[in-house]
């Protein structure tokens, strides 16, 4: 007797809340379920419509209309997330995969080797660069390779170095790659008077946000006749 009041007391102390979908079986097999969220991105991605558009009443009584059965297998919203970062992680992969196939076909008439120079040391200008690199292509043609192309920055005195090679080399193009641009550019980026910058204007827009209508106001009018 006392056993049976303790199941019963431990079976009614349980408080979690329950859905109505939990005592059915699943409306839809596993791969239906996935289908039905594929099209469901792809209906928020058409229409531009945020997480929260799946627990809309709207949503849920159009669903209701077409099939009462549909409605119970809507995702929530928090699951949405769940959904868009697995197709995004999708997507991200095929895109890779056809970067890969562009860039082997984009040297499907030859082959792309990748070369390191030594330091110069001291002498690190053009002529010492360029001397290195002629070294490189010299040994890369007594191999049996022809050189069509040449890709190299502009670090240091490396433009110079390649405009040399190009005057003695014409039948090779020698082209500018932008790597150490955009590394210069990253570290621009995220330099401290930059990020001063954008923290002072986050913090404007926040205040402005956050603020009563009528400073919205002075601050629009403010804007208009400084700009």
């Amino acid at each position: 007797m006392a056993s049976e009041r303790e199941e019963t007391s431990t079976t009614s102390s349980d408080k979690r809340q329950r859905y109505i979908r939990v005592y059915f079986d699943n409306i839809f097999t596993k791969e239906k379920q996935e289908e039905l969220e594929r099209l469901l991105v792809q209906f928020q991605a058409d229409n531009c419509l945020p997480h929260r558009f799946v627990e809309k009443g709207s949503t849920v009584r159009q669903f209701t209309f077409l099939n009462r059965a549909c409605a119970t297998a809507l995702p929530k919203r928090k699951e949405m997330t769940r959904i868009l970062d697995k197709y995004s992680h999708v997507e991200e992969e095929e895109q890779l995969v056809a970067l890969k196939h562009r860039m082997t076909s984009s040297a499907i008439f030859g082959t792309i080797f990748t070369f390191g120079l030594f330091s110069t040391g001291s002498t690190d200008d053009g002529l010492a660069i360029g001397e290195q690199m002629e070294s490189v292509m010299q040994d890369v043609t007594a191999k049996g390779c022809e050189i069509g192309a040449v890709v190299r920055d502009d670090a240091g005195q490396c433009d110079r170095a390649r405009r040399i090679l190009a005057l003695r080399h014409s039948r090779i193009a020698f082209i500018h790659g932008f790597a150490h641009d955009i590394n210069n550019l990253v570290k621009s980026v995220l330099n401290t008077s930059f990020r001063t910058l954008t923290k002072q204007a986050s913090l404007a827009t926040v205040t402005l946000n956050a603020s009563s209508f009528k400073w919205l106001v002075r601050a629009q009018a403010l804007g208009s006749s400084a700009y």
